[in-house]
């Protein structure tokens, strides 16, 4: 695992930790989006938002993810990765558990 791996870990699992907080209960699958929308050296301006995939409801996306997904393109621009966008996918199995995919654009 690379250094960036590991240390990107850590911030995957605290993202999914906040996307479960920030869903409506009952929701069985979740999918995030977060992109760079610009970039100055002042600031970042990302957009981010939760989708239901069709279910009843709205999640409304916390501060605190907001923090987690930043600190995420933060980490990547660190490595000098170029990413500019994250879609994660959430899914509740039967037994209760979660899977997860990613998939990751860059410049």
């Amino acid at each position: 695992m690379s250094v960036l791996q590991q240390q990107q870990l850590p911030l995957d699992r605290a993202i999914f930790g906040e996307v479960l907080a920030c869903i409506p209960e009952g929701w069985t699958r979740v999918q995030l989006d977060a992109s760079i929308r610009e970039t100055s050296a002042a600031e970042t301006t990302m957009a981010l938002s939760l989708l239901g995939m069709g279910q009843a409801g709205v999640a409304v996306v916390s501060d605190r993810l907001q923090g987690e997904v930043r600190r995420l393109f933060l980490l990547n621009e660190r490595f000098n990765t170029n990413l500019r966008g994250i879609m994660y996918t959430y899914e509740q199995k039967p037994d209760g558990r979660w899977s997860f995919s990613a998939t990751y654009e860059y410049a």
